[in-house]
């Protein structure tokens, strides 16, 4: 096995709670040409961590932010959503950054969940906790910033 093959595969494994996952290795490019593959793992919980994210309002959550992330041109890979809490794994434009798509998710998806199930605005002024986790994924191996340089050669 080439340097090459072992830093794509290192690359494109991935760890979740559901098992092994191989990714697809490709990277994106933004229109400020830059080339990426950033990918995080997001949680973030219900305020006071009580479980409001269920039945009608968990279906209508995952619509709401996938339509939010492609949007702002993040793909959503793996997303769960449990009674307290949302888990992602998610891949953004760093151009973009992770801060800038957590205000839109949270704030956009809390106003519209409040206004479309006018008993969660009821219970609580606002759904989400202030605070939420971000961590990275993947490897990128020494092999695949020189082939991101060879591909460069033939711009």
């Amino acid at each position: 096995i080439s340097q090459l093959q072992y830093g794509t595969i290192l690359t494109s494994l991935l760890i979740t709670e559901t098992g092994l996952h191989y990714m697809n290795p490709k990277f994106k490019t933004n229109e400020r040409d830059i080339v990426y593959a950033c990918k995080y793992r997001i949680a973030w919980a219900v305020k006071y961590t009580r479980s409001y994210l269920i039945d009608e309002v968990a279906v209508r959550l995952k619509e709401i932010l996938e339509t939010i992330a492609a949007e702002n041109n993040a793909e959503i890979y793996e997303l769960t959503i449990k009674p307290d809490h949302v888990d992602m794994l998610i891949e953004i434009d760093p151009y973009d950054g992770v801060h800038q798509l957590m205000v839109k998710l949270k704030g956009q998806s809390g106003k519209m969940l409040q206004d479309e199930f006018p008993a969660l605005k009821k219970k609580i002024t606002n759904i989400w906790n202030r605070s939420y986790f971000c961590g990275t994924v993947g490897v990128i191996m020494p092999s695949s910033i020189e082939r991101y340089i060879q591909e460069q050669r033939y711009i």
